[in-house]
């Protein structure tokens, strides 16, 4: 997960900011839909897959699958919004992330989350992850989940 942070974010990490395209876009229902089955198909292992939808200076989209629990993160800089549209699994958010390590500017990874609070997630849901909060999202044998992840400075 955090490779597709670097990815997502790298504009905003020491680079040139480009002025945001002045286009609107959008992303009807049957588009991603589509993408969502084809961020399915492409998942392997424990690794997530996705599709990067829009990437601006201070901001990002990308619909993420997961078959597999991934890493704990925290971003120092950088919300984090979830809207599930398939799927279920579980979100730790709070206390600290075990095994802590740099994982580029401004991020960070580990093996877990210990003494947060769990979240059951489901489609529909809507997740508001401020920066510097150790969040995780964990899947149960079986399970899979796709969300629309947005990241934004704050």
């Amino acid at each position: 997960m955090i490779a597709i942070v670097t990815l997502m974010m790298s504009s905003l990490q020491g680079q040139e900011r480009a002025a945001p395209s002045p286009a609107v876009e959008r992303w009807a229902h049957d588009r991603m839909t589509g993408i969502d089955r084809e961020v399915a198909r492409k998942v392997k292992g424990n690794r997530p897959s996705f599709e990067v939808l829009v990437r601006t200076p201070g901001s990002a989209a990308a619909v993420i699958h997961r078959a597999q629990t991934g890493e704990a993160e925290l971003h120092e800089e950088m919300a984090d919004f979830f809207v599930i549209r398939a799927g279920s699994g579980t979100l730790v958010s709070g206390g600290r992330i075990i095994g802590m390590r740099a994982a580029g500017k401004g991020e960070f990874a580990g093996d877990g989350v210990e003494g947060g609070e769990s979240r059951r997630l489901a489609p529909g849901d809507v997740v508001h992850i401020p920066p510097k909060i150790p969040h995780h999202v964990v899947l149960a044998k079986g399970e899979t989940i796709t969300y629309l992840l947005i990241k934004a400075k704050e």
